[in-house]
């Protein structure tokens, strides 16, 4: 009874996520160092890996996503175009992830933004999923990179040009991205909606 109760509630519970639209360059030049990193590391993770920046993820049923989107568009339609700073790649806490950091000034104001995506979404969803098997993670602005095993992080990093350290790009757009599972279980994230900066 547990476990269908937990499977049930993992599929009422969707990740929306409220992201920063990463530059093209940047996306590229990402995606790139991820797929070097693939040919030699086996990808742990099932789901889809596309570079992004979050904001705000929260967990809800997709009667809910409606409501989501429309308190965030409301909350940021009128935000002012802003500049997102690249720092260093590093492990994550738990050792099994490697992140793309950002600049301090950076980090406070995706913090600052994630404070009022919180609050406005308040009563919507959850920012955590449930089940016990549900991996529980501080947030931290950061670009996750790929996930390994523990063993493989130290050696993978080495292997990154870290070319990208103070590189500073415009922030023009965010955009909600909805979990769509497939049949398989893998996750991919269209995005339902963009929000233009001014």
């Amino acid at each position: 009874m547990k476990k269908a109760l937990n499977k049930n509630l993992s599929e009422q519970e969707l990740a929306c996520s409220f992201n920063i639209v990463l530059d093209k360059e940047i996306r590229e030049r990402i995606r790139k160092i991820q797929n070097d990193l693939v040919e030699k590391f086996s990808e742990k993770r099932f789901y889809d890996s596309s570079p992004h920046a979050a904001i705000c993820t929260k967990f809800m049923g997709i009667s809910k996503t409606k409501d989501f989107v429309e308190v965030i568009q409301k909350e940021f339609k009128n935000d002012k175009i802003w500049e997102l700073e690249l720092s260093t790649f590093v492990p994550s806490d738990q050792g099994t992830y490697i992140f793309l950091n950002f600049s301090k000034k950076s980090v406070d104001k995706i913090f600052e933004l994630n404070k009022r995506a919180i609050e406005s979404t308040k009563g919507i969803g959850f920012e955590v999923q449930h089940g016990e098997d549900k991996p529980k993670y501080p947030y931290f602005p950061h670009i996750s990179i790929i996930k390994l095993e523990d063993h493989e992080v130290t050696e993978a990093i080495n292997l990154i040009r870290d070319d990208l350290n103070g590189l500073k790009m415009p922030v023009r757009k965010y955009e909600i991205m909805v979990q769509k599972d497939n049949k398989k279980g893998f996750a991919h994230f269209p995005t339902i909606r963009e929000i233009n900066l001014q």
